[in-house]
């Protein structure tokens, strides 16, 4: 599950728990659920988590787009949904609590609300769209299909070919 930290007996701030309640859509106790998988996740209980305390996860860690994840979830702006920083390098990746509770908001609620299928679409194609510029070019088309392939049995001609097939002759926005 992570850092085991089942000798963290630091409690959730009240000030903390009060703004997160108020500027997110999670409740006081999924707040307090986070607050306690996050110090499972701190190992070294440092206050906040890098990117090998979220590689403790066995589902996450398994995931060949790991790395893309973390800094597409822990460095975007919840408010608009783009990326925060274009040249953010995995090992200067530190996430505060709230961060972490923000970061995760955007994704929390039902997908009838407006604005939860846009959110998805849009961190989707920021995965893509790793150096964020707002398109989606061949190359990080090829850049992902070699990644999931792991170069297993699909030669690099045919990924360049389904990077061709999927940006549809143009660079998509």
């Amino acid at each position: 599950m992570g850092g085991g930290c089942s000798t963290c007996n630091s409690s959730l701030d009240e000030v903390v728990l009060t703004y997160l309640v108020s500027n997110t859509r999670f409740s006081r106790n999924m707040v307090k659920s986070l607050w306690t998988r996050f110090q499972n996740l701190d190992n070294g209980k440092k206050g906040f988590l890098i990117p090998s305390d979220m590689m403790e996860i066995s589902k996450f860690r398994a995931n060949p787009l790991a790395e893309r994840l973390i800094i597409t979830i822990f460095y975007v702006d919840k408010s608009t949904i783009e990326p925060r920083n274009h040249s953010i390098k995995l090992e200067d990746i530190k996430v505060t609590f709230p961060h972490f509770v923000e970061s995760f908001d955007w994704f929390h609620g039902s997908d009838e609300h407006p604005h939860m299928t846009m959110n998805k679409v849009r961190f989707l194609f920021n995965i893509f769209d790793i150096q964020g510029t707002g398109f989606i070019k061949i190359m990080q088309i090829y850049e992902l299909l070699e990644i999931l392939s792991h170069f297993s049995s699909t030669v690099e001609d045919k990924l360049w070919s389904i990077s061709e097939e999927n940006i549809y002759g143009y660079e998509a926005k």
